[in-house]
């Protein structure tokens, strides 16, 4: 994974009160079910029932789309779900992510999460599940069982309400999206080949000079 310099963003974003009515964004293949966009559905219904209005905007499409938008309909969602299906243009993807206030993306199984790598790129704080490698990415306290809707809830709910949270979220999350640069990697991999160098040179400097003799 590898982020262009424009795909970063300056500074990290600064939230001065709780988020009463969150726009949340998540991005990824409704192909198949392993991005959870169901359990999000259902983490955002248990928001509603405990007063908070969260939006969703999902980008990605797939099979699954008219199935999860019949889901949002019987979770009474609909005013509050938009499904974008796939977007090709990644400066739209961008922009979408910047109107957001919080990215999720409740995986039953992942990789890297390259979306969330992007999201954090864009200064925006993240959820995660603790699956794949989420964990080289987000903190424990922002990742939450697969398949588990109220745990999501509760950790949605436990971050809007707190400014200073959400402001080091964002903080975090910039930093190390940076480490995603183009011109970073380029510099940690070739730290990494000198090292490689070094240790197996100093390797076959330590090996002992063996000659075959033969009578």
């Amino acid at each position: 994974i590898e982020l262009e310099n424009n795909a970063v963003v300056a500074d990290p974003r600064n939230h001065r009160q709780p988020l009463v009515c969150p726009n949340i964004i998540a991005v990824g293949s409704l192909k198949q079910a392993y991005k959870g966009a169901d359990v999000l559905l259902h983490a955002l219904a248990e928001c509603r029932n405990r007063g908070t209005n969260a939006s969703l905007t999902w980008i990605g499409g797939g099979g699954l789309l008219d199935e999860m938008n019949s889901l949002a309909k019987r979770l009474k969602l609909s005013e509050n779900v938009n499904f974008l299906g796939h977007i090709a243009e990644k400066a739209t993807v961008q922009q979408c992510l910047d109107n957001a206030d919080l990215f999720v993306l409740p995986s039953r199984q992942e990789g890297l999460p390259r979306a969330t790598i992007e999201a954090m790129a864009r200064a925006l704080p993240c959820l995660g599940t603790n699956v794949g490698g989420f964990s080289e990415l987000l903190e424990a306290s922002y990742l939450v069982p697969p398949n588990d809707a109220h745990a999501l809830a509760d950790c949605i709910q436990s971050v809007i309400a707190s400014p200073e949270t959400l402001n080091q979220m964002s903080a975090q999350n910039l930093k190390r999206s940076r480490d995603y640069l183009s011109s970073n990697l380029r510099q940690r991999r070739q730290a990494h080949y000198h090292y490689l160098q070094g240790q197996t040179t100093q390797y076959h400097l330590g090996m002992p000079n063996h000659t075959n003799n033969q009578e």
